[in-house]
Formats: structure tokens, sequence, C-alpha cells
């Protein structure tokens, strides 16, 4: 006989997961992850779901599509280059030449390293279309400080620059940087602090080149 005293379960409880249900964070990083590893395009929310160790619903919870994901993904990302290498750009404001170009190339390579997946997202060799106008503004801003970093350079060698050369040259120094930092990414840590300052040395190098009248603007002494 049954006893009438049992209480019955709850329909549904043995289906009831006891997992957490993942925050925003937590789906961004491994959307992050895969996005970089598999690019866009090759990238599924399946992927995604199980990197998350959660579940296609869950994740359609939080974001409607895969291209919303993939947006979110880039506008997190660039938002923590941004902090990281301004943060570091402010520190190193009253150095000289030198060591100022020698600490922003320092904080470009340690942002890569921190951050690996966030860097291959936003200034991989092979970048997947969509959301470019997000990694174009952080691409704008980082040229904008080396620029203003050039010209300034430039002027106290009597001679203020052009508007034009500053950003040629600056244009020129931020790609040195991102094909530096690339290449290091694929060799042993204990070769990435040689190699920032092999690019440091490089860039420093080149400016050190440059006849100040060559980027004189016009009209100047």
């Amino acid at each position: 006989m049954t006893d009438a005293t049992l209480t019955p379960p709850l329909a549904g409880s043995g289906r009831r997961s006891t997992r957490a249900r993942p925050t925003d964070d937590q789906l961004l990083d491994a959307a992050c992850a895969v996005f970089a590893e598999r690019g866009f395009r090759a990238a599924t929310m399946e992927q995604v779901a199980a990197k998350a160790n959660s579940t296609k619903p869950t994740l359609y919870a939080h974001f409607r599509a895969k291209d919303a994901l993939y947006e979110a993904c880039l506008v997190r990302e660039a938002s923590t280059a941004q902090r990281w290498l301004f943060r570091r750009y402010a520190e190193a404001a009253q150095l000289g030449l030198e060591e100022q170009i020698r600490a922003d190339v320092r904080a470009f390579f340690d942002y890569a390293a921190a951050h690996p997946y966030g860097f291959r997202l936003l200034f991989g060799a092979e970048q997947d279309p969509g959301a470019d106008r997000t990694r174009q503004d952080l691409w704008e801003s980082v040229t904008a400080q080396l620029s203003r970093l050039i010209g300034s350079y430039v002027a106290g060698q009597g001679r203020p620059a052009a508007e034009w050369a500053a950003r040629i040259m600056a244009e020129m120094t931020s790609a040195a940087v991102v094909s530096g930092t690339r290449s290091a990414l694929s060799t042993d840590a204990g070769n990435r602090a040689a190699a920032a300052e092999l690019v440091a040395a490089f860039i420093t190098a080149g400016l050190g080149r440059v006849d100040p009248s060559r980027m004189a603007a016009a009209g100047s002494p």
C-alpha cells in the first residue's frame, strides 16, 4: 500500500539544476576565449555555453544573438584596454621621450600578456568583420596619444610639428607596437620583456633619425 503521508515530489524536481546562473562577465569571459580561438564565423553559441559551463537558453537570456555577444565582448575588451593603457600613459607622462616610449610599449605588452583573448579580438592579424567602430575608436585614442608625444618631441627641437607629420609617425609607431606584440605573444614568457625593449629601441631609434625640419609645420622658423 502507498503511504498517504509521504509528500509527493515536486513536479520537475528531478530535472532542476542546482548550478548557479553565470554572470554577464563570466559569459563574456567564455565568449572572448571562443571568439579569439575560433573567429566570429566559426564560433557557435553552443561552444560559448559549454565554455561557460552553462546552457544555450541561459546564454540567449543574457545576449539575444551571436553578433550581440560578439559586440559586447569587443566593447568590454576595448574599455579594459583603454583603461589599462591610459593609466600607464599617465604614469609615464613626465618622463623623457625614450623612457616614455619604453613605458608605453611595455604597457601594451603587459596588457596583451594579461588579456591575450582581448588583445587577439582587438588587434589580431585576422580580424572578423563587424563592430569595426569599436576597434577604430580604440586605435584612434592610442594613435592620438602617440601623436601628442611625437609632436611634443619635435616641438622640443625648436620647431612645432605639422599635425599630418605627427599623425603619420604615430600610425607607424602604433603599427610597430602591435606587430611586435603579436610576435612576442608566440614566444615564451621569458622573452616578452626583451621583445618590448627591442620594439621600444626600434621606435626611439627611428624617431631619433628623423630630421625635425621634415616634420615642421608650414611657416615655422
